[in-house]
């Protein structure tokens, strides 16, 4: 399996084929774009792989946004390693959707 590392949401956008993602882990905030404005992107690029999004950043109101805007998954740092295994395994068995606005 190939994990590609990108050091920053504007490179990802610009960089990765987004057809052949099958999940991004990124942290919340990131220089430049953070993950609220990277889901927006994705959405308007018509992504449909999951995002999961992590932060040590006021957990509780970063959940709420970054759900709100298509996140797949939320887990605040420090990263249990077993939850991050338990989102990637219930993410494995559902089907793709947009990375669009949960509404």
């Amino acid at each position: 399996m190939q994990v590609p590392v990108f050091e920053s949401a504007e490179h990802f956008l610009a960089g990765a084929n987004l057809a052949e993602i099958n999940v991004l882990i990124t942290d919340f905030k990131m220089p430049g774009m953070n993950a609220g404005g990277l889901l927006e992107a994705l959405h308007a690029r018509g992504a449909t792989f999951p995002v999961v999004v992590m932060s040590a950043f006021d957990p509780e109101s970063t959940r709420a946004a970054v759900m709100k805007k298509g996140a797949a998954a939320f887990l605040p740092k420090p990263v249990d390693p077993d939850a991050l295994t338990r989102v990637l395994e219930n993410l494995r068995m559902q089907p793709r959707r947009s990375a669009g606005p949960n509404t």
